[in-house]
């Protein structure tokens, strides 16, 4: 008779054969990047009034793992890692996102241009708990951060929407579908 030694009672079960799994592809935490190990980011990214959608892709984000030129071109050498729209800087999750002139044209124009914060280097992770920090106590602060994922979710989506169909999506446009999107889901939630 075969025994499962991972369990006391010698049997196996589904949660221990997860466990086995899970170990197998995920580091132990003492082996992550410190930004991993904080808690508090991923369990206010779990609370986000988003659509499952933007926060998969915020999550993507923060994790440093959405598409953007910058890392195609790591594995990749022949792809040119400049902006699709400025071509002047890499395009780096922080620069489509943010810094960029194409980005900065909608934050300009959204009600939370003046909260932002300035991001000190090219790590969207330092950016977003910076932004998480700096509203989390004012009386709006979840609905504006829901606000920020959703214009961070359409400026992608607009990224997109040039690089794979040449089509050029005004700014006031994606900042309409932003906050359009962001007050469906608070007025469902």
């Amino acid at each position: 008779m075969l025994q499962w030694s991972l369990k006391k009672s010698k049997k196996y079960d589904t949660a221990s054969g997860y466990n086995i799994a899970y170990l197998f592809f995920h580091p132990p935490l003492e082996h992550c990047p410190d930004n991993m190990k904080q808690k508090h980011i991923w369990q206010h990214l779990g609370k986000l009034k988003v659509t499952p959608s933007v926060k998969m892709f915020l999550w993507k984000c923060l994790h440093g793992r959405i598409p953007v030129l910058e890392l195609i071109h790591r594995r990749f050498p022949s792809t040119s890692p400049l902006c699709p729209y400025c071509h002047t800087q890499s395009e780096s999750i922080t620069h489509c996102l943010i810094t960029c002139n194409k980005a900065q044209d909608i934050w300009s124009r959204s009600q939370i241009y003046l909260h932002l914060p300035h991001p000190t280097g090219d790590q969207f992770f330092e950016w977003w708990q910076e932004l998480k920090t700096k509203l989390e106590w004012q009386h709006d602060g979840e609905r504006l951060m829901g606000l920020v994922a959703s214009i961070c979710w359409n400026i992608w989506k607009a990224r997109n929407l040039w690089v794979f169909e040449h089509t050029n999506q005004m700014p006031e446009e994606t900042l309409q579908m932003s906050v359009t999107l962001a007050q469906q889901f608070t007025s469902l939630a």
